[in-house]
């Protein structure tokens, strides 16, 4: 079974974690907070969360593939296109959107290696 680390700034409950949930079904996942002291060198990949949270940059510094949750793109609400945004999503093994509209914004911003739409 593939073995994920799912990181999050502030785990908490939410629609997000839904998400988490249907994963459980086809991975194991270990939990942690950002803060975390986490040695990522014994798992397949990592699971992070978007919208200007900073847990992708743990699987970037661990050399680690992440699937990213994109729920909540913060450049389309402000209308401009971010660097740690563009990071996150371009540097993604693969993005998870929830809503067409998040994903057709993306793609016209930044290079996305893969994306699919969840609901």
């Amino acid at each position: 079974m593939v073995r994920l680390a799912f990181i999050e700034d502030d785990i908490r409950e939410g629609s997000g974690h839904k998400y988490l949930e249907q994963f459980k079904k086809i991975a194991h996942i270990d939990c942690y907070n950002r803060a975390d002291i986490i040695d990522l060198s014994s798992y397949d990949g990592v699971l992070v969360r978007g919208d200007r949270q900073l847990s992708y940059k743990r699987a970037l510094e661990a050399g680690k593939p992440y699937i990213l949750i994109e729920d909540d793109v913060h450049s389309l609400r402000s209308g401009q296109p971010e660097a740690q945004e563009k990071e996150m999503l371009e540097n993604a093994a693969a993005v998870l959107f929830t809503a067409d509209s998040h994903r057709d914004h993306c793609d016209r911003l930044y290079k996305i290696k893969y994306s699919e739409i969840i609901r």
